[in-house]
């Protein structure tokens, strides 16, 4: 029994090394990788991984992976799972002969080329297709306001600034006095986004914004008989501030919640615009 245990263990000492892969691990196969801060192409770049890099999946969403990373404030980065490939290792690896050790992982200041990290010209690989960057989203918002339902279009630059405009129409029926409000606002608003939040398999970056308001309430009698009609408008402005969630299994789509709180005069004391609202929007992200 002596010798057998003496031989397994010589074998293992003289043998090549075994690696046992406890985690996923994820190797990138593109030129260049970069690591982003959130699980998203329009997200802060904050590294780039060259060719041949591997790391430990900590954990797996959806179309990215999560990876340690130290230049990151929290620690995480996250590549795109169509930039590299995962290794499982349900079973050990042996590793024979001289090991080709990859290029270390570059930050995001450096200016040093795919080309110099790797030594393969970028054009001698495909190119990454198109991923969604949530930098143009379509989408519609419901609320607690006078506007109930709002079209709406959210765009963000590559920095924190970004752009919202929302148009909506509503209509009320005043029973008494036999007369209909019609009135259509549009919104434009400058939005700027705080510093994201991650966790597991969510994506939350809140914001904060403001713009202008132009409101124009039509009155017409909703009776046969021709009764008086008459049109105004107004012009105001609003705050808001919320949140846009982003979950991992579907990256197009964004939840956002918000607080909003509008300063203007009524055209109509039947039809109120001014006030504090809360409302839900959903963006489906095209670009």
């Amino acid at each position: 029994m002596t010798r057998h245990v003496a031989a397994v263990v010589a074998m293992l000492t003289l043998s090549p090394a075994w690696v046992h892969a406890q985690n996923p691990r994820f190797t990138v196969s593109t030129p260049s990788a970069e690591v982003h801060r959130s699980p998203s192409t329009g997200s802060p770049v904050i590294g780039k991984a060259p060719r041949g890099s591997a790391f430990d999946v900590t954990r797996e969403l959806g179309s990215w992976v999560r990876i340690a990373w130290p230049e990151a404030e929290d620690g995480n980065g996250y590549l795109h799972v169509t930039w590299g490939t995962i290794d499982r290792g349900a079973a050990p690896v042996a590793i024979r002969g001289a090991a080709t050790t990859p290029a270390p992982p570059v930050p995001a200041s450096s200016s040093v080329s795919a080309e110099q990290q790797t030594g393969v010209r970028p054009h001698a690989i495909p190119s990454t297709p198109s991923l969604p960057s949530h930098i143009v989203g379509v989408g519609a918002r419901i609320g607690s306001s006078a506007f109930g339902v709002a079209g709406s279009v959210r765009a963000w630059s590559r920095g924190r600034l970004g752009l919202q405009v929302e148009v909506a129409r509503a209509s009320t029926t005043d029973t008494l006095a036999l007369q209909r409000f019609t009135s259509m606002a549009f919104t434009p608003s400058v939005v700027f986004a705080l510093p994201d939040q991650v966790s597991n398999a969510v994506w939350l970056r809140p914001y904060v914004g403001s713009g202008a308001g132009w409101y124009r309430t039509s009155l017409s009698s909703v009776t046969p008989v021709i009764g008086p009609s008459a049109s105004a408008s107004s012009v105001g402005v609003h705050a808001f501030g919320g949140g846009e969630l982003t979950f991992a299994a579907a990256p197009w789509l964004a939840i956002s919640v918000e607080l909003d709180h509008v300063w203007a005069d009524a055209p109509y004391l039947a039809f109120p615009v001014s006030g504090t609202a809360f409302s839900i929007s959903g963006h489906w992200y095209v670009k």
